[in-house]
């Protein structure tokens, strides 16, 4: 069996088992694409599934084009989305591609402290932890530069398509300190709400949670849908302003950062305590305007650095 077969096998299980949660879940990373492959022109579509097509193969990234007959393009939006996943994907150290994970890229911590539950948040003096800013404006210009190899672009466009969806995560940008936590609570994942939950997962699993796959739906069907409604609720006119700003990654950071403090640990959010079904819909509210917001960026984004 050749490895990228095997490659294709390990990365399709990755969408058909549960794995890990980081940032948004599966769900989430795949809406984000949808929503920017459905800003995109055709000549931005066609360049962004060429250059994931001229991927190294050992990332696995080729493989994840769908081999099947549906059409070519409907193949293409699928290899687009699930390359949004990769670089959570390729954590698992049984995955051929695990040489490329990178860790320390997924985040970036502003430290802040709250007097008390509900309280103002304060943020804290301390440098910043995480590579996040660093490398979401690297691999950017990297994608960018048209003389860069297509192998190492595609790579570029995998690692960019990802890093969008985790800037526009609350959690992946606060790290919120306490008594309890002084050193932060990574992102609200020492933040504890009953047995296997935590804050940090309460925000990844906001989509997967509000709208539950229906038996028998395909999963471009489900994305699809999920992706519509958060189009319908939030489109791309309520944030007009902000899109014709010229892209600002540290601002968008500081966007989530806000987010986090305002609306992640609630006066009456217990710790290590099931929180109440007020919460998820409290998240929900807060977040979905997020995943709307990183697609319309990442599409604008990529119309700049990949459209003719």
């Amino acid at each position: 069996m050749s490895m990228r077969a095997i490659t294709a096998g390990i990365l399709l299980a990755a969408t058909l088992l549960p794995a890990p949660l980081h940032a948004w879940d599966d769900v989430g990373h795949r809406v984000v694409a949808r929503i920017a492959w459905e800003s995109l022109s055709p000549a931005a579509r066609a360049q962004a599934a060429a250059l994931l097509l001229a991927a190294p193969e050992d990332s696995g990234l080729p493989a994840l084009l769908p081999a099947d007959g549906r059409p070519l393009e409907v193949r293409e939006r699928e290899l687009f989305e699930a390359a949004a996943c990769w670089a959570d994907w390729i954590r698992d150290p049984e995955r051929p591609a695990r040489r490329y994970d990178r860790p320390s890229w997924h985040y970036v911590n502003f430290f802040w402290r709250q007097d008390g539950a509900g309280g103002p948040a304060v943020e804290l003096d301390l440098p910043l932890t995480g590579e996040l800013l660093v490398q979401i404006e690297r691999v950017s210009a990297a994608l960018g530069d048209r003389e860069r190899p297509a192998t190492q672009r595609g790579l570029d466009l995998a690692w960019l398509l990802h890093l969008v969806g985790d800037l526009h995560q609350p959690l992946h940008t606060s790290a919120r300190v306490s008594p309890r936590d002084p050193d932060g609570d990574r992102g609200g994942n020492a933040f504890r709400l009953g047995e296997g939950n935590n804050v940090h997962r309460a925000w990844d699993v906001v989509l997967s949670e509000r709208y539950p796959r229906h038996e028998g739906e395909t999963l471009e069907g489900y994305i699809g849908r999920v992706a519509a409604a958060v189009m319908e609720a939030h489109p791309r006119a309520d944030f007009e302003a902000a899109l014709v700003q010229p892209a600002d990654f540290t601002a968008w950071a500081r966007e989530g950062l806000a987010v986090a403090q305002r609306a992640a640990y609630p006066a009456y959010l217990e710790r290590d305590a099931p929180p109440p079904a007020r919460y998820t819909d409290d998240v929900y509210a807060a977040a979905a305007p997020r995943i709307a917001l990183a697609g319309y960026r990442l599409a604008a984004l990529l119309e700049e650095l990949l459209g003719s």
